[in-house]
């Protein structure tokens, strides 16, 4: 059996390839929340976790590229709301600290393009310090139809939507001044979307206040059912794991993983027998290649 090696400060498994697998992290209650782990394909739940530390969870839910989940703590009284993490793997919540904003509605949406967390409440956008949970106010949320948003998501290319109350619009919006351009009305005014993600796919997901799991065509403005239940947040996150084709370990293929892989092979590494035959032959060599054309 052929053993994990450290190649240039990446353990790697020989024979190995690029894969990852998405989940869907979602909130099933304000108060007392339990964070769910999902199938998004089949709707089924892998794991439940009691959260704990909070007070009350309005806020949503976001993830970072690290996979940490965030919400926004607290209840509608005069308080500041506190920005609130989760750990995804044990449903451990704490307090970063306060926003120093008391918000009414809330939602967090992470940028992945600009590693910026976004909150947004009562039609203001802000930007949330990840390290101290302070809020600063970006722009007031504006356009034609829009009454009050309740949700917002970002897209993997930094594109920001965002629904509200009336006949559930659809509005596209501008990160940098708060301008929104109205895409369209779902429909069921008052049954508006407590919360919006994306999937790795590009599809926009949303979860109705009176239960129900959507996705949403941007295109068409329409929804499709997709399972029943509450959920009061929604995250996707995609887990990548070990990439055999990064020898070098520093997250991109390039030229010098051709080098690095070279070297393994030259120095009679396990990790150098891509195709586990226990022999180093040419045929390695193709196979390594193939790995890299298939990319991480």
């Amino acid at each position: 059996m052929k053993l994990s090696h450290v190649v240039a400060g990446c353990v790697v498994a020989a024979g190995s390839f690029a894969s990852a697998q998405e989940v869907l992290y979602a909130l099933n209650d304000y108060i007392a929340p339990s964070l769910m782990r999902i199938d998004p394909t089949t709707g089924n739940v892998l794991q439940y976790l009691e959260v704990t530390g909070h007070e009350s969870l309005f806020g949503g839910l976001a993830v970072d590229k690290e996979g940490t989940l965030y919400s926004i703590d607290g209840y509608n009284d005069g308080n500041s709301d506190r920005f609130f993490k989760i750990d995804a793997a044990t449903g451990a919540g704490s307090v970063v600290g306060d926003t120093g904003f008391n918000w009414n509605f809330r939602c967090v949406s992470f940028d992945p393009t600009t590693r910026t967390m976004y909150g947004a409440t009562d039609n203001s956008l802000f930007t949330i310090d990840i390290s101290t949970g302070a809020a600063k106010l970006v722009a007031s949320i504006t356009g034609d139809t829009l009454d009050q948003m309740t949700a917002m998501a970002i897209d993997g290319n930094g594109n920001a939507y965002i629904t509200d109350i009336g006949e559930t619009g659809l509005f596209a919006l501008d990160l940098s001044n708060g301008n929104t351009k109205h895409l369209g009305d779902i429909g069921q005014s008052g049954n508006w979307y407590d919360d919006l993600a994306f999937d790795a796919a590009g599809t926009l997901w949303g979860s109705r206040v009176n239960g129900g799991l959507f996705t949403i065509d941007i295109d068409a403005v329409k929804q499709t059912s997709k399972f029943g239940g509450i959920f009061r947040g929604l995250a996707f996150y995609t887990a990548s794991e070990d990439c055999y084709a990064d020898c070098d370990g520093d997250g991109e293929l390039s030229f010098f993983d051709f080098l690095c892989y070279t070297n393994a092979f030259n120095a009679g590494d396990d990790y150098a027998d891509c195709d586990g035959d226990n022999e180093l032959t040419f045929f390695d060599f193709l196979c390594y290649t193939n790995a890299f054309n298939a990319g991480c």
